[in-house]
């Protein structure tokens, strides 16, 4: 019997794994068109100022994560640690997320990271790496 319980164990893991695999990329709750009029709309209402928006950060335990209500709002984004900054005078968006991590993602599944596919996904003109996010608003600061 315990053999049986160990091979439907087994083959239940098999199943589930290519599903839970996808993971949380972007929302499809709207259309990628909406979150970018969105973000237009705050820059309509910034001018040449800087806007920085953090997203929420990963909770204790093994709780499912949840975007905070005003990140998600303009920009879709569902991944922990995201940065957004919009550039009023450039009128230009940037998505700092966490570099892509294999390990975690072997067990947590696809996550959003850096890179030309996250660009396209969420609309944002430019998705990078999470790391340089320090220097660039140090550059911002100078201005």
């Amino acid at each position: 019997m315990s053999a049986r319980v160990g091979l439907g164990a087994l083959l239940l893991l098999l199943v589930a794994g290519p599903l839970r695999a996808q993971g949380p990329l972007f929302t499809d709750a709207f259309p990628t068109e909406e979150f970018s009029d969105r973000r237009a709309r705050v820059m309509d209402q910034i001018g040449d100022a800087v806007v920085v928006m953090q997203g929420a950060t990963e909770y204790p335990g093994y709780i499912e994560f949840r975007q905070n209500d005003q990140f998600f709002y303009v920009t879709g984004v569902e991944v922990p640690r995201a940065i957004l900054l919009m550039d009023g005078r450039s009128r230009r968006s940037t998505l700092y997320l966490q570099p892509r991590n294999e390990r975690q993602e072997r067990s947590e599944g696809a996550v959003l990271v850096p890179g030309d596919e996250a660009a396209r996904l969420t609309g944002i003109e430019s998705v990078v790496d999470r790391n340089v996010f320090g220097s660039v608003l140090g550059d911002f600061v100078r201005e």
